[in-house]
């Protein structure tokens, strides 16, 4: 959707994590980075299976993954918005 936009004249930004920062450069967007990153949640193997117990999962996602950094992701995702007519976005944002 993006690359379309873009070869309309659209200016794009892309706000999410950081590990998508390449790919999203690469194709002409501005990128605005939304914690947390992968970066930001230590070793995959001490917080994955956590966030996929099947009873667990979901308190744990939003106590742990979301709610330490709703301050600053709001902050960034309204940075994104800035000057733009239109915000596509993930339930959880």
């Amino acid at each position: 959707m993006a690359r379309v936009l873009i070869a309309n004249g659209h200016g794009v930004t892309i706000a999410t994590h950081d590990e998508y920062r390449d790919q999203i450069e690469r194709i002409g967007a501005r990128f605005v980075p939304v914690k947390p990153g992968l970066n930001d949640l230590g070793p995959q193997e001490t917080w994955s299976s956590k966030a996929n117990h099947p009873l667990r999962g979901v308190e744990f996602i939003v106590t742990t993954l979301i709610l330490p950094f709703l301050e600053e992701s709001y902050r960034a995702i309204r940075e994104a918005a800035e000057g733009h007519d239109l915000i596509i976005s993930h339930l959880l944002c």
